[in-house]
């Protein structure tokens, strides 16, 4: 794996950053579209789709095992084979940090299906782009089911966001997978550029699509994540994206969350209505 330089180091780097922070604090003009809002609206889609993951039951897990190898921790997951057993089961003294993990472990491209046109929508008018991106990720931890082998080189969707000003950002919906922090998720792109990612791999064509077929599969979440991206469309259409934006941060994640889980509950509560011995 490329070794990256610690970027505090980094002369160019500071003057980079530098050049951003005047470019965030100095308001772009009215009809333009500001560093607040364009991070609100990031953070409304992450939300929802947080909601839509949460709402997934989960396999119970009976052991997690720890080693390091190659200089990063590998957790070797176990499931529990009693069928009987609780839903999101996982053993005592699970690290925060490995629970979020599982959660967000192999989304990525059901993330950025479930983003990307409603950021496209929301952001056209000023004139911002919104990229599908594959990368080779920077990972502290990997997560790897039973005996599967260890993939040291993952590949990985994000989201890049430009704007026309020039404000470039990524958008890792799923970044807890890779042990970091949630907070993590919304980044300067020549940030997460540094520190996230080894190098940026060429997109498949028609992966979108792809991801959309793969989405409908049964085995896949019983076809979960198709319904619920047709739901988010239709959510992130009616939304009141302005009044949002004015609410304080807190009190929009909640709000956003809470209508959010209303829309999706319904299609959870559909694909597992058979109970939870037919769930996995």
């Amino acid at each position: 794996m490329t070794r990256v330089h610690p970027i505090s180091s980094s002369r160019s780097y500071n003057r980079h950053r530098a050049n951003h922070r005047r470019i965030l604090h100095n308001p772009l003009p009215a009809h333009r579209l500001t560093f607040q809002a364009l991070k609100a609206d990031l953070e409304i889609v992450r939300t929802a789709f947080k909601a839509a993951v949460d709402l997934i039951p989960r396999m119970p897990i009976a052991d997690i095992e720890e080693k390091l190898e190659s200089g990063r921790k590998i957790y070797r997951v176990r499931a529990d084979q009693d069928r009987s057993a609780v839903p999101n089961k996982l053993p005592e003294n699970t690290s925060v940090v490995v629970s979020n993990a599982l959660r967000m472990h192999n989304l990525c491209d059901f993330g950025c299906l479930f983003a990307r046109k409603a950021l496209q929508d929301r952001l056209q008018h000023y004139n911002a782009t919104v990229e599908w991106v594959s990368v080779l990720p920077q990972p502290n931890i990997l997560i790897v089911w039973d005996d599967d082998a260890v993939n040291h080189r993952p590949h990985h969707s994000i989201l890049k966001i430009t704007t026309a000003g020039g404000v470039e950002l990524a958008l890792d919906l799923t970044i807890e997978q890779f042990g970091h922090d949630v907070s993590l998720s919304l980044t300067p792109w020549f940030v997460y550029r540094q520190r996230y990612m080894v190098e940026r791999l060429q997109l498949v064509e028609d992966y979108e699509a792809e991801v959309a077929e793969a989405a409908n599969e049964a085995w896949l979440d019983r076809g979960y994540w198709a319904s619920v991206k047709k739901a988010a469309d239709r959510f992130f259409a009616g939304l009141d994206w302005e009044a949002l934006e004015t609410k304080r941060r807190w009190r929009r994640n909640v709000e956003v969350r809470e209508m959010a889980t209303a829309v999706f509950k319904p299609i959870m509560v559909e694909k597992w209505k058979r109970g939870s011995d037919d769930v996995f």
